[in-house]
């Protein structure tokens, strides 16, 4: 299976993750140069399913961050590999959900 990227689309981006409990999302910067900051998270992860503090729409895929949603690493993976980190490594992943653990 594919990436799916998403960009302004919470609402798309919320319903993803909703329906594939058990997947990854890829948190990136929509702007400059992305590749040095790609954070594996899973799909519910409270860092990227819930809002908080002053938290609004467009939060999660709106203004400085993109979210790239997957059934399974590998195709996030690909994904990275193809966007600027040719190992196909992440630049971390989420120290709250541990998507490792999850393998």
């Amino acid at each position: 299976m594919s990436a799916k990227e998403f960009r302004n689309d919470d609402k798309r981006y919320l319903a993803w993750i909703d329906q594939h409990p058990r997947g990854f999302v890829l948190n990136r910067r929509s702007a400059g140069n992305s590749a040095s900051y790609m954070v594996l998270h899973t799909s519910t992860c409270r860092t990227v399913s819930q809002l908080s503090g002053n938290g609004s729409e467009g939060g999660f895929t709106g203004r400085a961050y993109i979210k790239v949603c997957a059934s399974d690493r590998q195709a996030l993976a690909d994904y990275v590999r193809a966007n600027g980190r040719p190992d196909g490594s992440f630049s971390k992943e989420c120290a709250f959900c541990k998507p490792s653990a999850t393998i």
